[in-house]
């Protein structure tokens, strides 16, 4: 995609992501979207059927835009990248996503956008960890979707619970702290 085409996807996502930060989900209409980003609102059906497709696609491509696949040498190092980028990246959509996951995960499709986040989240979290695994960093065998979710689930947390992003120390400390266990983890074998 180039020139216009790009641009009007662009700008109809990001009016997405404005609109459901303002009103969340159930009160978002294509109509007010589409003229928030000065097109019509059959441009924006035509590429986004339905409204669940439309904000599934403001996420991946707003919210992610800023994501980059980082590859430091360090698994510490790239998880570290990793968050920090994430932590930075479009706040407006972030602000949107809390607000669909604190005040509408009774809607079905909300619950299904914020799984496969979550999902794809954790996919990105897990092949960082693989790659620690794989460079001898962590034992054979470490369980990578375990050490992902515990790192993300922490950042998420704090985020949810004190509005507080992890970054700085506090994340440091997370990841140290989960791969410390994950080098010293007990084998299993042996009952421990």
């Amino acid at each position: 995609m180039r020139g216009r085409s790009a641009r009007v996807v662009q700008d109809v996502l990001q009016a997405t992501i404005e609109v459901l930060g303002r009103q969340g989900y159930a009160a978002l209409r294509v109509d007010e979207v589409a003229a928030l980003a000065g097109v019509n609102k059959t441009t924006v059906y035509r590429r986004w059927p339905t409204k669940l497709e439309l904000v599934s696609a403001a996420f991946h491509e707003i919210a992610d835009r800023a994501i980059v696949a980082v590859d430091t040498g360090s698994l510490r190092s790239d998880l570290l990248a990793f968050f920090r980028a994430r932590s930075e990246a479009s706040s407006p959509a972030r602000a949107a996503m809390i607000r669909l996951i604190t005040t509408e995960r009774a809607n079905p499709e909300v619950a299904a956008l914020a799984r496969s986040r979550w999902e794809e989240h954790l996919g990105r979290v897990s092949a960082l960890v693989e790659r620690g695994v794989d460079r001898g960093e962590l034992p054979a065998g470490t369980d990578a979707a375990l050490v992902a979710e515990v790192i993300a689930s922490a950042s998420y947390v704090r985020f949810l619970q004190s509005g507080q992003k992890a970054e700085g120390p506090f994340l440091e400390a997370v990841i140290d702290l989960v791969l410390r266990g994950a080098v010293a983890r007990p084998n299993r074998e042996d009952g421990g």
